[in-house]
């Protein structure tokens, strides 16, 4: 018997169920998905029949891969770690089920972000110990002695660098030491943030907030007082042409020096 389970034959793992509990978009048309760990490509021939129209599957188990290329030959499988993955930008990335295999959890969905598109969406599931706290566990299991993050791992560490959305529990697996968890990560895109309002309304003591998390914050009403920060003369010239055309108004401004492509001369 194999893990997955096909049409043809009942395997160990509820497929089916877990296809629904992952919630992979319906429509795929025109996507790369990926999927790490990939077994006999269940999910690879789901992507495709949802409209993909290049599909991935590595798993570092040879007779899986030959199992998966016989049935779904329209996608692609290769045996390799996951640590190999082609410098190819995917949509869908899916990580089912295999991370407590990895030891360097965190090197690895940092490695794996770089290969999400700026609007792709890393699929992951994985056990956890209901535990807000970061820490590791080790579990016994059927096949020996694996390690498991706690939920606040996952969220605060592991995937440090993402946007997440916890979809909650995923399909209970016979053997499973602990339940599993399904997550949709994005990688996390720049974002600017106005805040406006009236001279002592809060807006400096509210940004602070903003600048202990690590993030840039500019007073723009000052902004053009920065000459330190700026990389050279002729970029104050610019900018001083700029405040004048957008009539200091602090919306126009941003939007002119970034449809201009000049951000990176303000560091």
């Amino acid at each position: 018997m194999g893990y997955q389970s096909f049409n043809e034959s009942k395997g160990d793992s509820d497929s089916l169920g877990k296809l629904a509990a992952i919630q992979l978009p319906e429509d795929l048309t025109g996507l790369k998905v990926l999927d790490l760990g990939c077994n006999e490509g269940y999910f690879c021939a789901e992507a495709i029949r949802r409209g993909a129209t290049y599909v991935l599957g590595i798993d570092a188990n040879p007779e899986l891969i030959e199992k998966a290329k016989i049935r779904v030959p329209s996608a692609n499988f290769y045996c390799a770690s996951w640590w190999d993955i082609p410098n190819i930008e995917f949509d869908v990335i899916l990580f089912l089920s295999a991370i407590h295999y990895e030891q360097d959890q965190k090197a690895l969905l940092q490695k794996i972000k770089h290969n999400l598109t700026k609007t792709g969406i890393l699929i992951l599931e994985c056990g956890a110990v209901q535990e807000l706290g970061e820490e590791w566990h080790i579990i016994e299991r059927h096949d020996g002695y694996v390690t498991f993050p706690s939920f606040g791992m996952i969220m605060n560490t592991l995937l440090d660098g993402y946007a997440v959305r916890d979809l909650g529990r995923s399909v209970s697996q016979s053997g499973d030491p602990l339940p599993r968890y399904v997550f949709h990560c994005k990688r996390l895109n720049p974002t600017i943030v106005f805040v406006k309002g009236e001279s002592y309304s809060g807006k400096s003591v509210f940004t602070r907030e903003f600048a202990k998390l690590g993030c840039r914050v500019i007073h723009l009403d000052s902004f053009p007082n920065y000459q330190a920060t700026f990389k050279s003369d002729k970029f104050l010239g610019y900018l001083k042409n700029v405040f004048e055309n957008c009539d200091h108004d602090v919306i126009k401004i941003v939007n002119t020096i970034v449809s201009d492509g000049r951000v990176d001369e303000y560091t």
